[in-house]
């Protein structure tokens, strides 16, 4: 006797879900998927695309560079501020010695603020390293198969076919920039599976054949033909300049913090204190 299965709501709606989240390959995407999602008490949709934002370590909070830039500038300025009113008061206790000069130098360490800098600028690694993740994940999500385990077994034995007749063509080709040619040109015409092993394999090969920065050119190819990892290329290297910009302002600002306690010691006359630096050449953050 033959059971017949016929699927439930639930289960038609959760591969539902889960089709449509396998679509996805921009972070972009992902996050405005999950807000409609979101919107639309759709917890089956939201959870399979959170599944793959992991996946494929894409940031769902939706925060941009830009709006970081404008945090870490907060930032930045709010601790100059507070490191400015703190020594001001331990200034006007040592100008009326009712602390010591040691003693304010105790003072001034407890204000922890080098830890507080160092706080910051652990923000705009980590969104660094988000990004370099994000855009890693963008180009796999691209290229990895879909489907069930036996089609994509099936595509992953028609890319090795692929490339083994991409290798024979390719080790007749006597010069390495034509070799780098034809790659490009099957980057920018590949399907899918063609696509994934020339973006996997490719690389070592043309390093082997004598081009150093073949990944660098295929991933800028990869680009031209994929907007979702132009976007992501696009974040990752301004990404890095916020960190560059960063790391900018906690040289200045620790190299000054850490002096001021030093600072405060008696002038030869015995009279005056010497005063900490200013603060006029804080980097803004773009």
């Amino acid at each position: 006797m033959s059971i017949n299965y016929t699927p439930t709501a639930e289960a038609i709606s959760r591969r539902d879900a889960e089709d449509r989240a396998s679509r996805i390959h921009d972070q972009d995407e992902a996050v405005a998927l999950l807000k409609s999602a979101d919107r639309n008490s759709d917890r089956g949709l939201g959870f399979a695309i959170r599944r793959r934002a992991t996946m494929f370590s894409w940031d769902l909070t939706g925060q941009t560079n830009g709006t970081l830039a404008n945090d870490l500038n907060t930032e930045f300025r709010a601790i100059v501020t507070a490191h400015k009113a703190y020594g001001q008061g331990i200034r006007q206790d040592l100008d009326a010695r009712a602390v010591s000069a040691e003693y304010a130098k105790d003072l001034m360490e407890a204000g922890d603020f080098a830890h507080r800098l160092d706080t910051v600028l652990e923000r705009a690694v980590t969104n660094r390293d988000q990004a370099v993740k994000s855009f890693e994940g963008t180009i796999a999500a691209i290229t990895t198969p879909t489907g069930t385990a036996e089609q994509q077994l099936l595509v992953e034995i028609r890319a090795g076919r692929v490339w083994d007749r991409l290798t024979r063509e390719l080790d007749v080709i006597k010069d390495p920039a034509s070799a780098m040619s034809l790659i490009t040109t099957r980057i920018l015409t590949a399907d899918p599976a063609e696509l994934s092993v020339i973006v996997s394999d490719a690389p070592s090969y043309l390093i082997g054949r004598g081009l150093p920065n073949a990944k660098t050119s295929i991933v800028a190819t990869l680009a031209q033909s994929h907007p979702a990892v132009s976007k992501a290329y696009d974040r990752m290297n301004a990404a890095e300049r916020l960190l560059i910009g960063a790391r900018s302002n906690h040289r200045r600002l620790t190299s000054r913090i850490v002096a001021v306690p030093s600072s405060y010691k008696v002038e030869p006359a015995g009279t005056e204190l010497k005063r900490s630096s200013s603060y006029t050449d804080l980097t803004l953050i773009k």
